[in-house]
């Protein structure tokens, strides 16, 4: 789940879909259904051909960023090494069908992601700050509010 500037919306669904999962996932083990959160990093799509494909009724009305968001700056070398990181279509659809069958909580294209989820994990932990007496008794009262098991069976 990476962020960057120029893409807000964007990124605001990615966030949307992984909590809608993670809920119905809670929701519906019960019932032995599972639900898989996907999330791609790059897959060799027609998604950047967006302008292309638009309706022209919505063209007028669209805000297109120029360029790629700051700090993005690639040679023709790069962006060929970075192509290679994306995968296809069908080596995106076979991770999702291992996932779901397996059952996956997540399921992601690009490990390459890790160090910024992590980072993100780690600025969100250091902000929670630490009380393990108040932690423990949220735990015992409240358990499904301040944790989830989907978390821990997640394979």
């Amino acid at each position: 789940m990476l962020q960057y500037s120029q893409a807000g919306v964007y990124v605001t669904t990615k966030f949307a879909v992984v909590g809608f999962s993670e809920a119905l996932r809670a929701e519906l083990a019960p019932e032995g259904i599972g639900v898989s959160a996907f999330c791609p990093g790059g897959v060799r799509t027609n998604i950047r051909d967006y302008e292309a494909t638009r309706p022209e009724r919505y063209a007028a009305e669209a805000e297109v960023p120029s360029g790629p968001p700051p700090g993005f700056k690639f040679s023709d070398e790069d962006r060929a090494r970075l192509a290679a990181l994306t995968a296809t279509p069908e080596e995106a659809g076979e991770l999702v069908l291992r996932g779901v069958r397996d059952n996956a909580l997540y399921i992601f294209t690009a490990p390459e992601f890790r160090a910024g989820v992590e980072e993100r994990f780690d600025a969100i932990r250091r902000a929670l700050g630490e009380d393990p007496e108040r932690e423990q008794t949220a735990l015992d009262l409240i358990p499904g509010l301040v944790g989830s098991p989907i978390y821990k069976e997640a394979p």
